[in-house]
């Protein structure tokens, strides 16, 4: 199922997940939500060390830390925007135009919330219960909010509550979630809602101006980072998820923001915030999942509840290095049968170099290349076979539903 076309999920009412011209009036937001409390220091001060005994009891010294936030602060609502403006990522047809940050808050924050849920895990054999807070953004008109797996993951039948930015709250439901990608559908029971404008991760660019709005701490709700694209294809591994194919940030990114839109300078979401790299020291670490990894994800969680399309190969493979192999790669240790792989002719020994003419050169190039392609996709792969390089082509399997 693409992700462009219309999606029918056997509710009376259908929609579109798409960039499509973007001519919705959306009020203007010319100054940042009011206050009567200030967040007081001891507060902050207070998240942190959870942040950071969470990372003790995890037994990492280096972790990817997300949005758990035991205490989470009251604030007033922000001010309702009352006047009507035109949308601004649209020149005359359709022609984009750069915004200034500004106006990228200002065309995206509507569409913004903040999550909160009680979750229960296991701590060494006690069910521990505690509050998670979180990001999110809308994606459909109809109530469909998109945020991250961790967000939620062992909430159950416990309250999860989102809370627009006009300060409305709203029990959610879970729609669906993949785990293996961090990603979870949440709705509420509202429609009419202002849902973001997509954009397409693949023009992205190290380098490019990107801004992220969330809710860091649990308490500074609404708050917009800026900075560049700091890298691409970075493999990461999270608390419910291995192997995460995500784009690296400089934006400031904090417990709390997991979830969160990651926008580019026209004001579209390109990623979603999943993950801070967290060591004393290191600061401007921060992933975001592609938007154009999951489009098809979200159709089919929607749709179905699950992703259904997740592209499977059928082989075993590790990193291959020039030592070894004379070639560096990702080295086919077996090939199942009736897989994929076995139809396009792969062979034990082989060392794929090459995914649709990106290079390889271990195991987690080939994971991460991997996660930009669906069940029923073809691609040219280059494989290195006794001693010479031959072309494959492939034709993606779908995962099996464990």
């Amino acid at each position: 199922m693409s992700f462009n076309n219309e999606i029918k999920t056997g509710n009376p009412y259908s929609f579109l997940i798409e960039p499509a011209e973007d001519n919705v009036q959306r009020p203007p937001v010319n100054e940042p939500p009011k206050r009567k409390k200030r967040v007081s220091l001891g507060i902050i001060a207070l998240c942190l060390c959870f942040a950071i005994i969470g990372g003790l009891i995890g037994g990492a010294v280096t972790s990817m830390q997300y949005g758990l936030n035991e205490q989470i602060g009251q604030q007033e609502t922000p001010p309702v925007p009352t006047a009507a403006n035109a949308a601004l990522s649209k020149g005359s047809g359709s022609e984009r135009k750069e915004l200034t940050a500004a106006q990228v808050y200002e065309k995206g924050v509507v569409s913004c919330v903040s999550i909160r849920s009680t979750v229960t895990k296991d701590l060494f054999g006690r069910p521990i219960t505690s509050n998670v807070s979180g990001s999110g953004f809308i994606i459909s008109e109809a109530g469909h909010i998109i945020t991250n797996y961790h967000v939620i993951d062992g909430a159950g039948d416990n309250k999860i509550s989102v809370t627009l930015y006009d300060g409305r709250t709203y029990d959610a439901k879970v729609v669906g979630y993949d785990a293996d990608n961090d990603l979870a559908v949440l709705r509420i029971n509202e429609s009419n809602l202002i849902p973001v404008t997509l954009g397409s991760s693949n023009e992205l660019v190290v380098g490019a101006p990107i801004y992220a709005i969330g809710d860091p701490l649990g308490t500074l709700n609404f708050s917009m980072t800026a900075g560049i694209v700091s890298g691409l294809y970075r493999l990461i591994s999270t608390d419910s998820a291995n192997d995460v194919n995500t784009f690296q940030i400089d934006a400031a990114v904090n417990s709390g923001n997991s979830g969160g839109p990651v926008f580019n300078s026209y004001g579209e979401v390109v990623g979603i915030v999943t993950a801070k790299y967290a060591e004393t020291g290191v600061e401007g670490l921060g992933f975001a999942i592609p938007i154009d990894d999951i489009r098809y994800m979200i159709n089919d969680i929607i749709d179905v509840g699950y992703v259904r399309s997740k592209p499977y190969i059928g082989i075993t493979v590790t990193t291959a290095t020039i030592e070894e192999h004379s070639v560096a790669g990702a080295y086919v240790y077996s090939v199942e049968r009736g897989s994929a792989a076995e139809q396009a002719g792969l062979k034990e020994g082989d060392i794929i170099v090459e995914m649709g003419g990106r290079r390889i050169s271990s195991l987690q190039d080939l994971l991460s290349a991997r996660s930009s392609y669906m069940a029923g996709d073809t691609v040219e792969l280059r494989v290195y076979r006794n001693k010479s390089y031959i072309n494959i082509t492939l034709t993606f399997g779908a995962k099996p539903q464990v």
